[in-house]
């Protein structure tokens, strides 16, 4: 049976993108309601350029896998990967977050994220193909400049599956022409 798809329709209230964006930030606009709701497996890749800190949010199936690529402040703990995480989970993806910024367990020897180089992120991608096998279905997902990266990483490694190791990519709300968006 074909599930039907519901047409969103944002809170009255949330008449502007500012204060959406506000809304969505606090608890009150999400669906989780608290932090607690989704648990994550912190791990750690010694790559070319230093240690990246990833979150797993593991799920009941472990070959569909959904790496979140935040914006710049993000981590897996902000509201809007929380949320994501708890949809993506409910509806059976493992999903994987890259933490831009220095994690609260004390590691101070993080690498922080460069958007111009995408090496890291293929280091990523190729080493949950050998977690998860490589027969596991990876998606992209990118939010604000983490967009912007996951198109940087895509350009670089080609769009095909076999070069970039994803089987599909989408990115939310970021800034194609960052000199135009005042970052």
């Amino acid at each position: 049976m074909k599930e039907e798809i519901k047409r969103y329709s944002s809170p009255a209230f949330c008449w502007s993108p500012h204060i959406s964006l506000l809304y969505g930030q606090t608890k009150l606009g999400t669906s989780y309601g608290n932090e607690s709701a989704v648990n994550y497996s912190r791990e750690y890749l010694d790559t070319l350029e230093g240690k990246i800190a990833f979150d797993i949010s593991y799920a009941d199936d472990r070959r569909n896998i959904v790496l979140i690529v935040p914006g710049v402040s993000g981590a897996s703990s902000a509201g809007y990967c929380l949320e994501a995480v708890f949809q993506l989970n409910k509806h059976g993806y493992t999903v994987v977050v890259i933490n831009h910024i220095a994690p609260r367990d004390g590691e101070n020897d993080l690498r922080l994220l460069n958007f111009s180089n995408s090496q890291a992120l293929m280091e990523t991608v190729l080493h949950l193909k050998s977690k998860f096998g490589s027969d596991c279905r990876i998606l992209g997902i990118g939010f604000s400049m983490g967009g912007n990266h996951l198109i940087r990483y895509l350009g670089d490694y080609k769009t095909s599956v076999d070069k970039s190791g994803l089987h599909a990519a989408m990115t939310i709300g970021n800034p194609f022409d960052v000199l135009a968006t005042g970052l």
